[in-house]
């Protein structure tokens, strides 16, 4: 007994010291859009979308005979030219193509997807637009929505209405699919027929701009944006605290296109803020996730969160399918710092993974990440609850390197991130390096530890202590199972370990209730892949209570 007690002290200061040494990673990194010789302007990944079999669709902008995956691509006359690409999931490029016309103002905007592999892109032009092997005249400065089938073949192109310039946001839903730019939302079939457009009338004492549009499990249409002024969305009056100055706004329509509600959130008393919101997405059970930016003194409903007028901070807010707050995090940093937040998504255990762009320093969610100079990635993953799981950067940062969309895939485990930087940056494995111009384009991965579902064991008295009981059966194959008691609502963790302190799995993770649970383990790690026979220990964590036990797995 006491070899044992030795063994588990000796284990518990090799997880201690090893565990941090295997936090998140980038999975990879491509350099998407780069200039050949003689190259100029600025690259981008503006946005991306995943299909079902995990293909990535990126749709962003270049300048002047740029390589997009490795294909050279044309310029129109403007010198500010779009493209859309299809990649594997591994980075490699299946297709690639170019759009925009011969003016000045192209610009790509979003990109979505529907479960065929038809791919929608939306981009601000002005006169003819040239797909290569098709051209739709409309004439003017305009937005565009244009419809690619899964082999990179242009479907139809369409204006829409209301608008000539982004941003914006675009989404699919119910077999159809929403646009909102500017200040004009509008529903499109599937063959580019317009159902409705609802639009704010224009006025010098308000405005509005919609900045991302997402679709619920019901339905129904949520966007987010800035606005100034007052606004009526069906029965809420939204006034925002300055006419010149921006407001963040959350408004809810059902598929008819009837407002059900509209939510203000920003400056409490200080007018001369950069309150926007620029990102938003939905749970499976209906709650709303809202991220976006906010200098000063911000209100979200009857809370508020703060930061110096001298610094610009990143927001991320839930509220329920109602429009009631249920939470609002807030950034800070140091006077001349900025932290922006541009996407969210709910992961596979409901957690929320937040994409920003930041610069000097920034402190969200009890972490706190710093750089000697420029700008940096940033993912946040946060607990339903907005409890922080961790944090990543890039691996070394650039001159200047900002994120601008992000996507996952439809299990949920894996995110694919993009935007521009400058000079050198890395990602995991993968370094980056510009050639010529002003920035280029990136993607990266990142894929995420599934988590295994945790049961609760009815039918046992209420536990009098913290416990983590001896796995069953063991030794074992392929598959254990492991019980555990918690006497107070807790997070409870527990994780397996390999005989060097190396971490290979996360059972549990999460916000439980007091009482009595079981959880099993199939002998894989993190990524999937069996691991192999040999001693290996599992360890619990919740409150202040520790415990590690071993297990063998036999093959």
């Amino acid at each position: 007994m006491k070899l044992v007690n030795v063994w588990r002290l000796l284990l518990l200061g090799v997880l201690l010291t090893s565990t941090a040494a295997y936090s998140q990673t980038w999975n990879w990194a491509a350099q998407i859009a780069t200039f050949s010789t003689g190259g100029f302007g600025t690259n981008k990944v503006r946005g991306v979308t995943v299909d079902q079999n995990e293909n990535i669709y990126v749709i962003g902008d270049y300048g002047d005979s740029a390589l997009i995956g490795g294909t050279k691509v044309k310029g129109f006359g403007s010198g500010a030219e779009m493209y859309v690409a299809k990649f594997n999931s591994a980075g490699t490029a299946a297709w690639v193509r170019s759009f925009g016309s011969s003016g000045f103002l192209d610009q790509s905007i979003d990109i979505t997807n529907d479960p065929a592999g038809n791919v929608y892109v939306c981009g601000s032009f002005f006169g003819n637009w040239d797909f290569g092997t098709q051209q739709f005249p409309f004439g003017s400065a305009t937005v565009g929505l244009a419809k690619y089938n899964s082999d990179g073949d242009v479907q139809w192109a369409k204006v829409v209405p209301g608008v000539f310039a982004g941003p914006g946001g675009i989404a699919y839903g119910f077999d159809h699919i929403y646009v909102a730019i500017g200040r004009s939302f509008t529903k499109f079939e599937m063959d580019g027929d317009t159902v409705w457009t609802r639009t704010i009338p224009t006025s010098v004492s308000y405005s509005v701009d919609y900045r991302d549009v997402t679709v619920d499990i019901w339905g129904c249409i949520y966007l987010t944006g800035q606005f100034k002024g007052t606004i009526t969305y069906g029965t809420d009056v939204l006034t925002s605290s300055s006419t010149n100055d921006p407001d963040i706004f959350i408004v809810k329509y059902d598929p008819t296109g009837t407002v059900m509600w509209a939510r203000k959130a920003g400056a409490v008393s200080t007018p001369g803020q950069e309150d926007i919101g620029h990102g938003i997405t939905t749970s499976p059970h209906g709650d709303v996730y809202l991220v976006g930016q906010y200098r000063g003194k911000a209100g979200f409903g009857t809370d508020s969160i703060s930061v110096g007028n001298a610094i610009l901070g990143m927001f991320a807010a839930k509220y329920d399918s109602e429009g009631a707050l249920q939470w609002v995090k807030g950034s800070s940093g140091t006077n001349g710092s900025s932290a922006l937040a541009y996407g969210v998504r709910v992961l596979a255990n409901d957690d929320v993974l937040i994409s920003a762009s930041y610069g000097i320093g920034v402190t969200f969610a009890d972490t706190t990440i710093t750089i000697a100079g420029g700008g940096d990635v940033l993912l946040i993953r946060l607990s339903s609850d907005g409890v922080r799981r961790w944090a990543k950067r890039s691996d070394t940062f650039a001159t200047s390197c900002g994120v601008m969309c992000m996507a996952t895939n439809a299990a949920g485990t894996s995110a694919y991130s993009g935007g521009q930087f400058s000079t050198t940056i890395t990602f995991g494995p993968t370094t980056m390096t510009i050639a010529a111009g002003v920035t280029d384009g990136w993607l990266g991965k990142m894929t995420f530890p599934t988590i295994t579902a945790v049961r609760e064991i009815d039918d046992v008295p209420h536990p009098w202590s913290f416990q983590l009981s001896q796995n069953y059966p063991n030794p074992f194959n392929p598959t254990t199972n492991i019980e555990f008691r918690i006497i107070v609502a807790s997070r409870v963790s527990v994780d397996i370990f390999n005989s060097l302190g190396q971490k290979v799995k996360t059972l549990v993770d999460q916000e439980l209730p007091a009482g009595s649970y079981a959880t099993e383990w199939d002998g894989a790690d993190d990524s999937g892949r069996k691991v192999a026979s040999g001693v290996y220990f599992y360890r619990m964590q919740a409150a202040d209570y520790t415990d590690t036990r071993k297990m063998t797995l036999l093959k």
